[in-house]
């Protein structure tokens, strides 16, 4: 008994392993062939169609091969094949030998777009510090509330997995700031604005046929500025309303069908304004097209 089902346990890994493993043929009629790449040849492409059995396919059928790492071989850019082509790939079980054995192993050549950019929108959640309003209890408070985000990315790919990008940000929160004494509670409202230029560096990982993860670790600059009435009351007293100071921030996130980018990013900075040095940290959610 436990001998069968640790049998089933390996088959369903394997199962699972094989169904995120895949390469994609895509045809020149605009089809998509799941597989497993095992050789190409001058003309013939061999491989696993994921159901036990090799199968051969000529070259003119195909416009180009999709491998599970990102990469990308263009094998043919001109029109379909005309109608006399033959339509099906020749099949053979794994117990048999394939129908023909090429001459030598052609390595694929990688080709994928270098430059990309992305243009986003999104919301903030103030976090620790930066959301509390009682300044009387807390000289870091900022009282900020939720705001919002919006930004431009321009990158360059070093390889399909890697990439190096510049982001220009602009986040807003408003906030309500309370101080209180013996008789009068003192309300003060206004803005938090930052404009951010961050350098980063960004993963990316496919896991599906038009879905892809990516991880960014971001560093650069941030120009903060607070307005309205405590931006009044740090002025009154000789204190600075603008600041420039480091920031900070990571990001998860999915591509879809290569252009609609949804990203989660933790953001920190810490602007000091002459004194006045809150402790600035969010949550942003974006959702932008990647061109």
């Amino acid at each position: 008994m436990k001998n069968k089902i640790l049998f089933t346990l390996i088959m369903l890994f394997a199962s699972i392993c094989t169904s995120f493993s895949q390469d994609f043929i895509e045809l020149k009629d605009g089809s998509e062939i799941k597989s497993k790449i095992i050789e190409l040849s001058p003309t013939k492409i061999k491989y696993d169609n994921l159901n036990g059995q090799i199968v051969m396919i000529d070259k003119a059928q195909v416009r180009l091969i999709r491998y599970e790492t990102g990469k990308i071989v263009v094998i043919n850019t001109g029109a379909s094949p005309s109608p006399s082509a033959s339509p099906s790939p020749i099949v053979t079980t794994t117990e048999s030998k394939a129908v023909e054995q090429p001459a030598y192993r052609q390595e694929p050549t990688t080709q994928y777009a270098k430059g990309f950019g992305s243009i986003f929108i999104g919301g903030t959640m103030p976090l620790g510090d930066y959301a509390v309003s009682e300044i009387i209890e807390n000289e870091k408070a900022a009282g900020a509330v939720q705001g919002f985000n919006v930004g431009l990315q321009l990158g360059y790919r070093f390889s399909p997995k890697a990439s190096i990008l510049l982001e220009g940000q602009y986040a807003l929160n408003a906030y309500e700031m309370q101080f209180e004494d013996v008789r009068y509670i003192y309300k003060l409202r206004g803005d938090w604005t930052f404009i951010n230029i961050m350098p980063s560096l960004r993963f990316d990982a496919p896991i599906g046929k038009n879905v892809s993860l990516y991880s960014m670790f971001s560093g650069g600059v941030s120009f903060a500025e607070v307005k309205g009435d405590f931006g009044e009351v740090l002025t009154a007293i000789e204190s600075e309303t603008k600041a420039t100071t480091f920031c900070y921030g990571a990001t998860v996130g999915l591509v879809f069908a290569k252009h609609i980018n949804l990203g989660v990013k933790y953001f920190a900075t810490a602007p000091d304004f002459s004194g006045y040095k809150p402790t600035v940290s969010m949550i942003q959610g974006t959702i932008g097209y990647q061109f």
